[in-house]
């Protein structure tokens, strides 16, 4: 799923949304309810979930960079 063409994106919007569903899965809630209650899929929550165990919560934050990273290298 893709972005429409000049609409920014809310990345503390969406980070917060990841962090909720990760309080939620501790809590408990299977991830198809997560999923359903955050209108994200289940896939989505369960990358949210490998990322926290390979890289802890900090994995998830918003790191202030997106998209692609530059091609060009400054010599």
């Amino acid at each position: 799923m893709g972005n429409i063409a000049g609409v920014k994106r809310d990345f503390k919007a969406l980070e917060k949304r990841r962090l909720k569903g990760l309080k939620l899965r501790r809590e408990g809630m299977p991830r198809s309810e997560v999923a359903r209650r955050l209108g994200v899929s289940r896939h989505a929550v369960r990358q949210w979930e490998k990322q926290v165990e390979e890289g802890g919560e900090e994995a998830v934050l918003w790191n202030g960079r997106s998209g692609r990273l530059p091609r060009l290298m400054e010599s």
